[in-house]
Order: structure tokens, then C-alpha cells, then sequence
């Protein structure tokens, strides 16, 4: 057995484990027997330490540095999902079942990361109920950043494709109106819920957005444009041309 580790104590690295939300309160016997199986790494800047098509073959204990980590969102953007500073550890939500990680991780700052092999922490996990329970509430964790990450971004779309339907009917009765001046349309809610494909609701509360910020009046059954650059940035900027 191993006195050190990459040129450190074996009881460095346990106190490390230890400080850990996984491993915190667990007996200092039970924690020193992962320490063995532990595969430090260095990484620098901007370096990727997990793909998202990497399988779950460890869990990556984050000692020194920064990380972020990125979730793919469906027009292939890249949303950052969490910041972590040590202790920290990811990688957990491809661990269970060995499938692919869904996430990215890539480093901020140089920094160290410790791989702890998928079998000593699935046997932990049959053993000791606290893991478990510690791993259940990080992949909640993550799961609830990562569906307010999908509700915002869906609620962006929706400003883009309003925009974008609000354009194309100025581009078509006439094109932009000159600076200052306003542009009347035979456009009404209606017309837009078939444009788009949103409910109701959204429609109403996309037009609120759009006429607070002075691009939009909505008289009767008409839609007075009166900012079609505010327009044209927010389809541009949201649609990922000029990114989130």
C-alpha cells in the first residue's frame, strides 16, 4: 500500500475526502479506504476534464482551481449549469449507471482533480446510507439548475420568435419605418399565436415585455412598432447569433 500519493500523505487526502458534503460525517476508517483508489490529475486553463458523451467511470473530486460545467441545450448553446470551487466534486449524475455524463466540466483555472473509480464508490454506496442520501440531494441539485436553465431559455425563445413575427410583418408592409417614426399593423394577438405556435399566456406576457421596453403598443386590435431595432437585437441575441 501506498504511504503517499502524488508525492502527498495518504492522510492529506483523507482529510480532503472528509471535508466533502459525500463522505462528510462518515468514520475516518471508512473514508481512508477510498484513498488508495484515488487518480490525481492536473489540468490547465480552459482544459476539458469531462465530455459530455464520457461515460460514468468515475467521480471527479475537484481539489484546487475552478470548474465549470456546461449543459448542451437543444440549438447546440452551451448553458453553464454551476461554478465550483473546492472542495467540490461532479460527475456524479453518470455515475449510478455508467451511461453518458450529459454535462461538460471544463476548467476555469489550472486545477487538480482526483478520479475515484465508479466500484469503490458503488460499494460505498451499498454500505452506507448517508452517501446515498448526499448524492440524491446534489443530483436534485443540479436537476433543478438544470431545468430553470431550460425554462429560461424557453422563455427567451419566445421572445425571438415574437420578434421575429413582428419583423417579418414589417418587412412585408414595407419594410422599417424610419427613425422616430411608428409603424401600425393589421397584426393581432391571434395572428401571433398562429406565427408561433405559443399559447395565449406567453403571447400576452411577451408583448408586456416588448411594450415596457418601448418596442411595442398594442392598440385594439393592432401592434404599433415603434422600436424595430430593439426588435432585431433581442431576435438576434436570443436566437444565438450574438449569444445569451
Amino acid at each position: 500500500m501506498r504511504p503517499t500519493i502524488d508525492g502527498l500523505p495518504r492522510t492529506h487526502y483523507t482529510t480532503f475526502l472528509r471535508q466533502l458534503p459525500l463522505f462528510a460525517g462518515l468514520p475516518e476508517s471508512t473514508v481512508a479506504t477510498l484513498v488508495p483508489h484515488l487518480q490525481p490529475h492536473c489540468y490547465p486553463r480552459q482544459a476539458i476534464i469531462m465530455r459530455a458523451h464520457d461515460p460514468g467511470y468515475a467521480l471527479f473530486l475537484l481539489t484546487t482551481g475552478m470548474v465549470k460545467l456546461l449543459l448542451e441545450a437543444a440549438d447546440g448553446r452551451a448553458l453553464r449549469l454551476a461554478t465550483l470551487h473546492p472542495p467540490a466534486y461532479f460527475g456524479e449524475m453518470a455515475l449510478l449507471d455508467g451511461d453518458a455524463q450529459g454535462i461538460q466540466a471544463i476548467a476555469l483555472t489550472p486545477c487538480e482533480v482526483l478520479l475515484l473509480p465508479r466500484p469503490p464508490v458503488l460499494a460505498l454506496l451499498d454500505h452506507v446510507p448517508s452517501v446515498v442520501q448526499a448524492l440524491a440531494t446534489q443530483l436534485s441539485q443540479h436537476l433543478r439548475a438544470a431545468t430553470a436553465l431550460s425554462a429560461r431559455l424557453a422563455w427567451c425563445h419566445a421572445h425571438a420568435q415574437v420578434a421575429q413575427a413582428v419583423l417579418s410583418a414589417v418587412h412585408a408592409d414595407g419594410g422599417a419605418p424610419t427613425l422616430g417614426a411608428v409603424r401600425a399593423l393589421p397584426l393581432a394577438r391571434r395572428d401571433l399565436l398562429e406565427l408561433t405556435g405559443l399559447t395565449r399566456g406567453t403571447i400576452h406576457r411577451v408583448l408586456r415585455d416588448f411594450q415596457q421596453a418601448g418596442a411595442l403598443a398594442v392598440v385594439g386590435r393592432q401592434l404599433h412598432v415603434l422600436d424595430t431595432g430593439y426588435l432585431a437585437q433581442v431576435q438576434a441575441r436570443l436566437s444565438g447569433q450574438n449569444g445569451m
